[in-house]
């Protein structure tokens, strides 16, 4: 497939990515794609995309990430992507000629509408390798107006001096592609900069909705609408997403959620991954809210079958609790707790299994545990 001058609307004049030092703007892009120059696969991935985004096809195939659900490919128009990109521009006041840090990997949606945010707003983009702590990379600009992170790195960026220092000189950053954690949340809040959780999903070309994390007037747990997007929910208390501009169809997920508003909800947890025990539905993330307040380590709520009940509530947490935390986890868990969402069993296991976003793979933990994996250690049978 060719290439031809890319529309204003699709290479900004002033739009310029900054990778490996290299500098690829409206004038040498097509030299720089021909050229291949980049030969580490994460700058081949972002060449990729770019080569992709850039031809002159009108539409552009996108892979959901399975994280949710069984992969899939869709082809998309590359103008509801460049609609997209500007409904972020307005939403956070991005203008031609801010600087944009790109740290995610390209596998994943929120990488590549950041490219495409870059290249229709006219930013200055610098794009780094992804890595748990990016900004501990020596070759940063001073100057950052706004930067998606996902909750991994914000952690590891916040307990790491150096890195929390540049951290707050970022104006505006978003953070998405997992869920926030209490410890993690309260971190956040106290920094001086505009932070923001974004809810959304390759279909949605990213982001549809934004809730303030540190904002000092307000707790709220509400993620608001984009713009021109509205929900709704279905039978099963799950959203419907209506974005006409993105989306030929309303969008029905397995996201249950509190409708506060056609234009704000709170997220409650994923339908697929509601407990059946002994005929009561239990979501596993209303039961972890209520836990991670006061479990310091990383962990999740699932299920295993059980020969009474159908399925039993279990606790896996991330490294090996003392007895003195276990007996007060046991104590809090049934004082808070309804008595059938008490887990009945914990394990512990070394290392959580994760996504290359750092994302706890939920179903893959709990698949493992059903097989009696030896690398989770169970450490009491609470019934």
């Amino acid at each position: 497939m060719g290439y031809s001058t890319p529309e204003p609307m699709i290479f900004h004049p002033k739009a310029i990515l900054i990778m490996n030092d290299v500098e690829i703007n409206q004038k040498n892009y097509l030299s720089i794609i021909q050229s291949n120059r980049f030969t580490e696969d994460w700058t081949k991935d972002i060449m990729l995309f770019l080569k992709d985004f850039l031809n002159d096809s009108s539409q552009l195939e996108l892979k959901t990430s399975g994280t949710t659900g069984i992969p899939k490919s869709n082809w998309i128009a590359k103008a509801k992507m460049v609609y997209s990109a500007r409904l972020t521009g307005s939403y956070f006041v991005l203008k031609s000629g801010d600087l944009a840090l790109l740290t995610l990997s390209s596998s994943y949606i929120a990488a590549k509408m950041m490219i495409v945010r870059a290249l229709t707003l006219g930013l200055t983009l610098h794009i780094v390798k992804p890595s748990s702590n990016p900004l501990l990379e020596t070759n940063l600009p001073k100057k950052i107006d706004f930067a998606p992170f996902v909750p991994l790195q914000m952690a590891k960026m916040i307990d790491n001096e150096l890195s929390l220092s540049r951290l707050k000189k970022i104006k505006k950053i978003i953070v998405g592609g997992g869920n926030l954690n209490y410890h993690l949340s309260e971190k956040i809040k106290q920094l001086p900069n505009k932070v923001y959780e974004t809810f959304g999903m390759t279909e949605t070309l990213s982001h549809v909705a934004v809730r303030r994390i540190n904002d000092p007037q307000n707790n709220s747990l509400l993620f608001n609408a984009l713009p021109g997007i509205s929900f709704e929910t279905d039978n099963r208390n799950c959203l419907v997403i209506d974005a006409p501009e993105i989306l030929a169809e309303k969008l029905v997920t397995n996201d249950v959620i509190e409708l506060s508003s056609p234009k704000s909800f709170e997220w409650k947890g994923r339908i697929d991954n509601m407990i059946n025990s002994g005929g009561i539905k239990i979501s596993p993330e209303s039961i972890e809210k209520q836990l991670e307040s006061f479990i310091n380590s990383s962990f999740i709520v699932g299920a295993v079958p059980d020969n009474q009940l159908g399925e039993k509530v279990v606790l896996i947490i991330e490294d090996l609790p003392n007895n003195l935390h276990l007996c007060k986890l046991f104590e809090k868990m049934n004082e808070i707790l309804p008595k059938y969402h008490v887990p009945k069993a914990i394990y512990a296991v070394l290392e959580l299994k994760r996504n290359s976003n750092g994302k706890i793979l939920r179903k893959e933990i709990l698949d493992e545990l059903d097989e009696k994996s030896s690398k989770y250690q169970e450490i009491r049978y609470l019934y």
